[in-house]
């Protein structure tokens, strides 16, 4: 191909050269709009937003990384850290551009690599700004160096903006590839589809305002026409939902047959609650969180939301840091160790008694300081003294544990008056 590029035929499609029209479109056209499910509905990111399920999951996990400060620091040669806050960390900790907040940013590309599975981030020319680029504008080309670069179709200027790898910081759901990530909608398609799918057949029985579905019978044959008019004259009477649980009176001979099944025993209520299940899981996320309840309690609550955060949050942030601290800083940054880190503890807040018996603990082990523990409580400092680190005196090097206890021994003795002579 010119200029040596090795286009993703699996992704755009371009094996056959054959024309696409409304008859015959190609698949990137097809997936653009929505895949179509087995069962014949299409499932696209907004329509996908709008089934609540996807909704409340997708903004808790959102939600849950745009909290957390993304923070900038660098290797000590003691093999400890400390926090950078120069121009490197403006942009990531304070403004990525005019018009976003950090954690604006932040909620885009999780929203992006959750519906689309891709997050595309533009550091521009000197790292003046960062800007996130709508993923469905986007194609990724592989190089024949091994490269990607990245067409973006700029709505504004109408025109092909193409980047290279170390301009684009991309963030991507699982991938089979590892060039581009598979959304959680084209892997929870089907899922998705079943619960709209059910959710069609739950408000057409409402429309048609009955529970039951069965026949009328007479005893005499009738025509077309008088069929006609008692299936007219049945469907006034018992259509819609104000009519839901009246009484129909038959006359004439007529009888009514039931031949259905009721809601609860066609399982659809099991069937709605299983689907919300299923796409909980999808995500990762604990059942509590989307509304479904059964069993839970203050104690396993609290143990699911931490979990959700170390299993679900901390891989995919965990990708994120890397990302950002390979592409972000500057080789003279990165030599100086620069990196970049998401502050975890803002997510992983607990009721106020749990925080109180970790800062125990983590300042009698001389772990936290008084000022460290306030400042995760947004709490003003105490000056310089509430710096300084403190450790139980129980605690003795293993090496001198026995010349410690003679001399701790010796000194009781001492003091009670007894002297050798």
């Amino acid at each position: 191909m010119k200029g040596g590029e090795i286009i993703f035929e699996k992704v755009f499609n371009k094996a056959e050269k054959k024309p696409s029209n409304l008859s015959t479109p190609e698949r990137w056209f097809v997936d653009l709009l929505g895949g179509i499910s087995t069962n014949g509905i299409s499932v696209t990111p907004e329509l996908a937003l709008n089934l609540s399920t996807v909704f409340k999951c997708v903004l808790i996990r959102a939600g849950t990384i745009s909290k957390m400060p993304l923070q900038t620091f660098m290797k000590c040669e003691n093999g400890g850290k400390k926090r950078v806050n120069d121009d490197a960390s403006y942009l990531l900790e304070t403004r990525p551009n005019r018009l976003t907040t950090p954690s604006q940013l932040k909620k885009m590309m999780s929203l992006d690599v959750d519906l689309w599975g891709n997050s595309y981030v533009l550091i521009t020319k000197k790292r003046k700004s960062l800007k996130r680029l709508e993923p469905w504008l986007v194609k990724v080309k592989l190089m024949s160096d091994g490269s990607l670069n990245y067409d973006y179709s700029n709505p504004i200027t109408k025109r092909i903006e193409t980047y290279t790898d170390d301009e684009i910081m991309h963030f991507k759901e699982i991938s089979t590839d590892g060039i581009l990530g598979k959304s959680k909608i084209q892997i929870a398609r089907e899922t998705i589809s079943n619960n709209k799918a059910s959710n069609k057949l739950l408000s057409k029985y409402y429309e048609n305002g009955t529970l039951a579905k069965g026949f009328l019978t007479h005893p005499a044959a009738l025509g077309k026409e008088s069929k006609d008019n008692i299936k007219k004259a049945w469907k006034d009477a018992n259509t819609g939902i104000e009519k839901a649980y009246e009484i129909p009176v038959l006359d004439a001979g007529l009888e009514y047959k039931d031949i259905s099944m009721s809601f609860e025993d066609a399982q659809f209520l099991s069937l709605n609650k299983f689907s919300v299940e299923e796409i909980a899981r999808f995500f990762n996320v604990p059942p509590y969180m989307v509304g479904i309840m059964d069993g839970a309690k203050f104690n396993n609550v609290q143990s699911q939301a931490m979990d959700f955060v170390t299993t679900t949050i901390q891989p995919l942030i965990t990708d994120w840091e890397e990302e950002i601290s390979y592409k972000y800083y500057y080789t003279t940054e990165k030599q100086k160790g620069y990196y970049c880190k998401f502050n975890m503890a803002v997510a992983m807040r607990a009721d106020d008694l749990s925080r109180a018996d970790f800062y125990t603990k983590m300042l009698d082990s001389g772990i936290y300081s008084l000022n460290k523990c306030l400042s995760l409580e947004e709490e003003e400092s105490i000056g310089d003294i509430g710096d300084r680190h403190y450790r139980s005196l129980n605690y003795v090097d293993l090496e001198i544990m026995n010349e410690y206890q003679l001399n701790k021994s010796k000194r009781i003795y001492e003091k009670g008056g007894v002297k050798n002579e």
